[in-house]
């Protein structure tokens, strides 16, 4: 509903209109408060009980006048039938009708979960691109959208605003670091096009080096790598990922002759800040790594105390084995079986050839980890050898936090040694306190001990320092699922499916999130989307089941008992909890800790297992993985 601000526009068609169901007037009221703390005007009225014609006809000129219209839905407009605000809703598509297809009027807001697929709302709100901002919590990067928007007409500029954001607490918008830099993939030129894998290890050598660097923001591998083969401009990149410059560039490599040419560009201006082309030998690698990162770092203009960057502890002069492990980091960073293998096979041929390769051999702990942790191989031969590794490369090279964030991993997932999963975590965070998989463990530990506000607290700054990593929003899904913030949760598993859509257990954590709310069909629509078909089995029969549609619940749950019960026995516990079947509920539950399936990290805070938390045997299967009852 619309009101004149309390601080007048100076002109009308600065103002934004927002209008909601006065059942979200707290949301709204955030969001108001939001903008309007960064000079933005915005027209919002806090009660629908005043009426009359002349107030009716000034909510009328509000909306013909205002610069944008800011609907906010929710849960709580589509289950009203009539309301004024969908009076407003009908005058603000009046009038887009008569704008240019190329104007933004119509700014949508969604607060929680509801689904832009299946809304009751105007058929304009459909065309254009819906802002998610759960309970109303500002995102700097809307505050920024809306500015843009609304400045078309004016040349004032717009202050920074304090907001909140998600997980329901404050702090302040962040502002975009003038000491920052994303490091796009270097473009392949090379006539060979098997050298990408040279090509993106050289970006990511880069990225390692300067993200050293304590005054400079660089934000992680998986965020810059997002960008890969994108045709994204250089300011869109910078807003996405709030830096003040790009580095980008290219390398072609023909025999053992390489060019490498680099630049940086500052965001706002488009303008050169350095460049250079490097015509070397390619034995010169490691030096063009070197001199790149220290010429970016003085052309930000920041000083180093510790004398000139140089490559991560852990590295090799050995220039065969060092393409061997730049080929098996490609390959892990595919994340499929077929490509671990081939990781593993360069991987140990780089050992090799340089036994001190202290990099090689995280990589190899970290890989072997995670076939391990996929069920590639058996747990405890992949877990076993995977510590081992860790541990060497820690003895070679002890200033690596990678290998420290592998044998934690290893502790959460498969020994449930949860002290020990904490200690190499600091251990890591004392190496690198800016490594987003350290904090992403970090989190971990937290919810293990149900301490969300911790978890939550380590995982947001993870995001920060990795913003596109699905990995970390996936983690943060599942910390904001069990602290029961199902908005919060919802969100960040809807990031995960913006940027991996085939990333597994997303879909059905929207689905279980959507079964807590009573949104049964929006369930099932969810369990539909999962790409893993074990989880498709686990999650449809417990939909189905919840829309007592018994004959095919039981004939997907029957399949899921046949054919996973080795890897599922936690998902198949959970079916029997929920039809409120305790006995095999704990049977199956205590095969699942049999097996240590790596699911059972999640079963503290787990809502789906409420029935089962008030009998004693749920407290000994606490005692079996260690944790506290």
């Amino acid at each position: 509903m619309g009101e004149e601000s309390a601080e007048p526009a100076s002109t009308p068609t600065q103002a934004v209109f927002l209008s909601y169901a006065s059942e979200d007037a707290a949301a709204a009221q955030k969001i108001c408060n939001a903008l309007r703390a960064a000079g933005i005007d915005v027209w919002f009225d806090k009660s629908e009980l005043r009426g009359g014609d002349a107030w009716d006809q000034r909510i009328r000129r509000q909306i013909k006048d205002c610069a944008l219209f800011i609907p906010v839905i929710s849960t709580s407009t589509e289950a009203r039938a009539e309301g004024y605000f969908r009076l407003e809703w009908r005058l603000a598509e009046l009038r887009s009708h008569l704008m240019a297809k190329s104007r933004v009027f119509i700014v949508p807001v969604c607060i929680d979960g509801t689904r832009e697929d299946a809304c009751d709302v105007p058929e304009p709100f459909l065309h254009v691109q819906w802002t998610r901002l759960p309970g109303g919590e500002v995102s700097a990067s809307f505050i920024g959208h809306i500015a843009r928007l609304v400045s078309r007409d004016r040349s004032a500029p717009v202050r920074a605003a304090p907001a909140t954001v998600a997980a329901g607490h404050s702090r302040a918008l962040p502002q975009t670091p003038q000491k920052s830099v994303a490091v796009l993939p270097l473009a392949n030129l090379s006539p060979d096009k098997d050298n990408e894998y040279f090509t993106d290890g050289l970006t990511e050598e880069i990225l390692n080096i300067l993200s050293k660097v304590p005054e400079l923001y660089v934000p992680g591998r998986s965020s810059s790598f997002y960008f890969k083969g994108k045709s994204a401009k250089t300011v869109e990149v910078a807003q996405e990922l709030n830096v003040a410059n790009v580095l980008e560039g290219s390398v072609r490599r023909s025999g053992d002759r390489l060019r490498v040419s680099v630049q940086l560009v500052r965001a706002d201006s488009g303008y050169q800040e350095w460049s250079e082309t490097y015509d070397r030998q390619l034995h010169d690698v490691f030096s063009i790594q070197d001199e790149i990162a220290n010429a970016v770092v003085q052309a930000l203009q920041i000083t180093l105390s510790g004398g000139p960057l140089r490559r991560d502890q852990g590295g090799t002069s050995n220039l065969e084995a060092y393409q061997l492990y730049l080929r098996g980091l490609s390959g892990f960073h595919q994340m499929s079986a077929p490509s671990f293998l081939e990781t593993i096979a360069h991987l140990e041929r780089a050992t090799g050839l340089d036994p001190t390769f202290g990099l090689a051999w995280a990589y190899l702990a970290a890989v072997t980890g995670a076939q391990a942790m996929y069920g590639m191989v058996p747990a405890r031969e992949g877990y076993e050898r995977a510590t081992r590794l860790a541990r060497h490369a820690i003895a070679l090279s002890p200033l690596m936090a990678s290998p420290h964030v592998s044998l934690a991993m290893i502790h959460l997932y498969y020994d449930w040694d949860w002290a020990a999963a904490e200690a190499e975590t600091r251990r890591a965070l004392e190496v690198n306190a800016r490594s987003p998989e350290g904090l992403m463990v970090a989190s971990m530990c937290a919810a293990i001990y149900c301490r969300w506000e911790e978890a939550r607290r380590e995982i947001q700054e993870a995001i920060r320092l990795d913003p596109l990593n699905p990995g970390l929003h996936r983690a943060s899904g599942f910390v904001h699922y069990r602290a029961g913030q199902f908005v919060e949760s919802e969100t960040a598993f809807r990031k995960v499916i913006e940027l991996a859509p085939n990333a597994y257990l997303s879909h059905t954590h929207i689905a279980k999130i959507a079964l807590h709310q009573g949104q049964l069909e929006r369930a099932m629509h969810a369990v539909e989307q999962e790409t893993d078909s074990a989880l498709r089995l686990a999650f449809s029969a417990l939909v189905l089941h919840a829309l007592g549609r018994a004959v095919e619940a039981n004939a997907h749950f029957d399949e899921l008992i046949a054919r996973h019960p080795h890897t599922h026995a936690f998902w198949i516990a959970m079916n029997f909890a929920y039809r409120q079947n305790l006995d095999p509920a704990f049977e199956w539950l205590e095969r699942a800790v049999r097996q240590k399936e790596i699911w059972l990290s999640q079963i503290t805070g787990e809502p789906l297992l409420k029935d089962l938390v008030k009998d004693p045997r749920y407290r000994t299967s606490l005692r079996d993985m260690h944790l506290p009852e």
